[in-house]
């Protein structure tokens, strides 16, 4: 192809005037500031507020008395939530149970999951038969934290809009309302509401409300599948809607559960609602009420409230339909539409594409080598934007010590700005190094070819995203159209076109990479690095208009921010009372041999965590207390203590065959919050129950048992007949145990017990196992 006569930009038709220059930078600035802006919830309402409304102002009030402290099942704070919630309804005169039965997990892999759950039903009768709404929230929380977002906020939502409820018109259909149990540890009093009470069958409609973190917008991010008429309804009644169809497009494949995910296996249409700003209070004693959001609260609230009195006065439920793309506009509106009508639109943009190509090529401003040329320009650029996110890990890690328990950090921001600022100098670097090789039209529609890639794609495999590329594309190509067919002396008109036909990319991505930030932490900032870099080629044109002139003007100033911003991060890094540092030390005791462990899960010990396990600890797995799992762990001799073990029985032993049965009596003299039975690896578990309720048989075979009875659990196994059964069992307390003659020192002002994530959520405990055999 020939080569442009000058190098410069500005001669190839990017304009250098001081007014395109300026007029570009404060409407992309303004733009994405605008977006950013928006990606908050509705201002909270005061106690003030008129009765048939949700006020914030009054649900607070019920999330500081569910706060107080941690309130896992089966532990006291967990019955005087229960008790709370119990005399909130009375209060109320709401006709309300509690459903306490046996609940199991039987899928899955061991150790299979039980638990004796109370659930708590509530009913506001409506006028007529229907189907009934069904509002949901668990009151249990993890065993590190008091649980004000995760899920106090979401008991408060679900009180709050009762009350508002009723103090309105009455409704046409009834309102169920569910306070789960158990929803920590395998989401068994929603299983037992599903399989075991008989309202569940009468519901029409599910409203679950969750958190994932202190603050945020509350997003509808799954809805049940056959959901078209759904949106629909959803779109005509949600206050402030936050929704995205890729939002549960991506949902489907990761392998996060809540409340939901029962309710839609059960068959029950619905959404799912949750905030996720705030990461780093999730599951730890930073989930306190003090850092709980009004804001977010007001959101859940305006949902649970316009949705209720929405579908409860339908003359009948919005029955299934196909899927369809949705999407808000800054909280203000949800757009949605067909699949068939993505797939039109996608064969529209295919033909404006190559007929915009055919056009530039006529009129010599492209060749096809330079087209191909342009498209192979993006890739060092995602490869630059994937670099520096790679590169920023190691300095997260080695500075951040709540990294290795999240993937994020307290001061998130600074990194997520620092790293979006450096991959916009890497690409505009990258886009004026090539633009001095290529023309302009060129670069653009060569990185308009992968957004037409990227739009064929997920409107084929991924639909619910394909909104992301389709409209920015139109957008952009629109632009080009004007910019190509503008007379050479129409300066303004050739940078403006393509400036306008940016903003609908600029809308859908700006809040979009924050979000990634915010879901997706800082560990895998990879995806929103390479999301900013692929928005900054479509961005190629109004790159070069801000480097016209000064070419290295906005890739230096852009990388200057950015390490200033990771500087930022890195002053701002140390250890403080809201920026704690975390530790966790368990003591483990076989009561077989009266040996004890001191353990600590994670790298890195502290002043704290050195009078349990100094330098004379060892790395290593723990069966005795951990079978199924190889973790390393660090650990310690600890002195052994005159604690009481876990007691089995039997009740009943017979023979028929080669199938022996055994029916025995699990208990925990310690009362303890959780059992677990493992078969010996000798011991294959042919079917087993506990309580009634069937359990998985999976090699090797076990079972983790929340909030066991007083008097235990009865556990009936079959097993191959003719050899001993081994059984092992493990009883779980929280806190560790008084040391006669010992004084342990207590934390200091920055430092919190670690957050309860996998099996860390077993720190800060005692755990004492022994062996059986029948």
């Amino acid at each position: 192809m020939t080569r442009p006569a000058s190098p410069l930009p500005a001669a190839r038709g990017w304009p250098a005037s001081g007014v395109a220059v300026l007029s570009t930078a404060v409407m992309l600035g303004a733009v994405v500031l605008f977006c950013l802006a928006q990606l908050r919830p509705p201002a909270a309402l005061p106690a003030e507020a008129p009765a048939d409304q949700f006020a914030a102002g009054r649900a607070l009030a019920h999330v500081r008395a569910l706060s107080q402290a941690p309130h896992p099942i089966g532990s006291p704070a967990h019955a005087a939530a229960r008790d709370y919630i119990v005399d909130q309804l009375t209060s109320l005169g709401v006709e309300h149970e509690l459903q306490q039965v046996v609940s199991a997990n039987p899928a899955g892999q061991p150790p299979y999951r039980a638990a004796t759950v109370r659930n708590i039903v509530a009913r506001l009768p409506g006028r007529a038969p229907g189907p009934a709404i069904l509002l949901a929230a668990h009151y249990d929380s993890v065993t590190a934290g008091p649980g004000a977002n995760d899920d106090a906020v979401g008991v408060a939502t679900l009180l709050e809009a009762l009350r508002a409820a009723r103090a309105g018109p009455p409704l046409q259909h009834d309102l169920i309302v569910l306070f789960t149990d158990c929803e920590e540890s395998g989401m068994l009093g929603a299983r037992a509401f599903v399989s075991q009470h008989a309202w569940a069958r009468q519901v029409g409609l599910v409203l679950n409300f969750e958190a994932r973190g202190s603050a945020g917008p509350s997003l509808m991010f799954e809805v049940s599948p056959n959901n078209g008429r759904l949106i629909e309804e959803f779109a005509g009644a949600a206050p402030a809607p936050f929704a995205s169809s890729l939002f549960y497009d991506v949902y489907k494949y990761l392998p996060n559960d809540t409340d939901f995910t029962i309710f839609k296996n059960a068959g029950m249409p619905g959404f799912n609602f949750a905030y996720i700003g705030g990461f780093t209070a999730y599951h730890s004693p930073l989930d306190s009420f003090e850092r709980t959001s009004a804001a977010s609260l007001q959101h859940h609230g305006g949902y649970a409230l316009a949705l209720l009195r929405h579908f409860a006065n339908r003359d009948q439920a919005a029955g299934p339909a196909e899927d369809v793309v949705f999407f808000d506009l800054f909280g203000l509106l949800l757009v949605r539409y067909s699949l068939g009508m993505a797939r039109a639109l996608l064969a529209l943009l295919a033909l404006v594409f190559i007929g915009l190509l055919a056009w530039a090529w006529r009129r010599r401003q492209i060749r096809l080598g330079g087209l191909a040329l342009g498209a192979l320009a993006l890739i060092p650029q995602l490869a630059v934007a994937a670099l520096l996110a790679l590169a920023l890990q190691p300095l997260l890690a080695n500075r951040h010590q709540e990294y290795s328990y999240y993937g994020d950090t307290f001061n998130h921001g600074w990194y997520a700005a620092g790293l979006t600022l450096l991959v916009l100098a890497g690409s505009a670097a990258l886009q004026l190094w090539f633009g001095r090789r290529l023309a302009p039209a060129s670069l653009a529609l060569g990185a308009l070819l992968w957004w037409l890639v990227l739009a064929a794609l997920t409107t084929i495999a991924l639909p619910g995203g394909s909104y992301l590329f389709s409209w920015p594309l139109l957008g952009a190509l629109a632009g080009q159209a004007l910019a190509l067919a503008a007379p050479a002396a129409a300066t303004t008109r050739r940078w403006l076109a393509p400036l306008l036909g940016a903003l609908p990319a600029l809308v859908l991505f700006t809040p979009l990479i924050a979000l990634l930030f915010t879901a997706l932490t800082l560990r895998l900032a990879l995806v929103p690095a390479l999301v900013a870099a692929l928005l900054l080629g479509l961005l190629a044109p109004q790159l070069a208009v801000l480097a016209a002139g000064r070419r290295w003007l906005l890739p230096a100033a852009a990388g200057l921010a950015g390490l200033a911003a990771l500087l930022g991060g890195v002053l701002a890094a140390g250890p403080s009372p809201d920026q704690p540092r975390f530790n966790n030390v368990l003591y483990g005791l076989n009561a077989d041999t009266n040996q004890a462990t001191w353990a600590m899960f994670g790298p890195r010990g502290d002043a704290w965590t050195s009078q349990f396990i100094g330098a004379d600890s060892t790395i290593g797995a723990l069966p005795d207390f951990f079978p199924l799992t190889p973790l390393q762990i660090a650990r310690a001799a600890a002195p052994g203590l005159p604690l009481a073990a876990p007691t089995a029985s039997v009740l009943a032993d017979s023979t028929a065959g080669a199938v022996r049965t055994l029916r025995l009596r699990i208990s925990s003299a310690r009362q303890a919050t959780l059992i677990w039975v493992y078969a010996g690896a000798q011991t294959r578990v042919l079917s087993a129950s506990v309580g009634g309720a069937p359990l998985g048989a999976a090699a090797p075979w076990g079972l983790a048992y929340w909030a066991p009875p007083p008097e235990g659990i009865e556990l009936t196994l079959q097993v191959d007949a003719g050899q001993p059964a081994q059984l092992r069992l493990i009883d779980w307390t929280s806190g560790l145990p008084d040391l006669p003659g010992r004084t342990i020192t207590p934390r200091t002002a920055d430092m919190q017990p670690s957050p309860a994530m996998g099996l860390v959520q077993f720190s800060n405990a005692t755990l004492v196992s022994k062996s059986f055999t029948f």
